[in-house]
């Protein structure tokens, strides 16, 4: 009970600093931007070189689009397991995830709109952009656009993808008399022993399946999958990757082996 309450305390804590930091970058970004646009417009005609000042607040704004839609990959991820901590303790009211969501969402717009301007202001120096400048800044809006529907689409699948993955942690010890026991030390009660190791690699996989769909039919919170434990002597280390296919099914989808 106490581990558990500690790692929700660690989940909140650091969602509290992923907002922090997002707020702190940005509004560094913003003032570095403001600065490079206010040196760069100020008699662009005389130094027309400036204009490539303007690189480098293109490139942190792609840069911060990019954090910002791994961002609210990591928020959901971390929303769900703090959920999930929560249930069991039996905690009523949830840290307002959504708001670091929805403010990592508000950036990512933002920056793509900067993006755009500072890129059209940057072409538009150039001869061959302003003599056809309404064709041009219509390509350039809808490679952004692409680009960001791109973006969006990636991130959008793999954050379903994560929030149905489970990475558990297996281990494997032999016993006297030559017989294999094999646990999964994240999942308690799911242990198998048998004298070939294959086999009880292959019915421990069996039984976490079997114990993860049992929990989901009865609507009981899974196990917080935790990576960090261990045992003394091993003769086998894996990670057993599930996914939840469906709201009560489950099956392997990959096996990380460390001798």
């Amino acid at each position: 009970m106490a581990s558990d309450l500690d790692d929700y305390k660690t989940c909140v804590d650091i969602s509290k600093g992923y907002l922090d930091t997002a707020l702190t970058v940005h509004i560094w970004f913003y003032a570095i931007t403001g600065a490079i646009a206010v040196y760069y417009l100020n008699d662009k005609e005389l130094y027309p070189y400036k204009v490539f000042s303007l690189i480098l607040p293109i490139l942190l704004g792609f840069g911060l689009i990019i954090a910002s839609c791994k961002g609210r990959l990591q928020a959901s991820a971390l929303k769900a397991k703090t959920d999930e901590i929560g249930r069991e303790l039996e905690i009523a009211n949830f840290p307002p995830f959504d708001i670091l969501r929805q403010s990592l969402l508000t950036f990512c717009i933002l920056d793509v709109l900067i993006v755009l301007g500072l890129e059209f202001l940057f072409l538009s120096s150039f001869s061959f952009f302003s003599l056809s400048f309404n064709w041009s800044f219509i390509i350039l809006l809808i490679l952004n656009i692409l680009v960001a529907v791109v973006l969006f689409l990636f991130f959008r699948d793999n954050e379903q993808l994560e929030s149905k993955l489970r990475k558990y942690k297996a281990i494997y010890i032999e016993l006297p008399g030559g017989t294999f026991q094999g646990e999964v030390l994240d999942f308690p009660g799911v242990i198998m022993c048998d004298k070939d190791l294959d086999k009880v690699r292959r019915l421990l996989r069996d039984e976490l399946v079997d114990r993860v769909e049992k929990n989901l039919s009865v609507s009981k919170a899974l196990p917080i999958p935790n990576s960090t434990l261990t045992v003394g002597k091993l003769h086998l280390e894996e990670t057993i990757c599930l996914i939840l296919t469906t709201s009560t099914k489950a099956q392997v989808v990959a096996e990380n082996v460390d001798e």
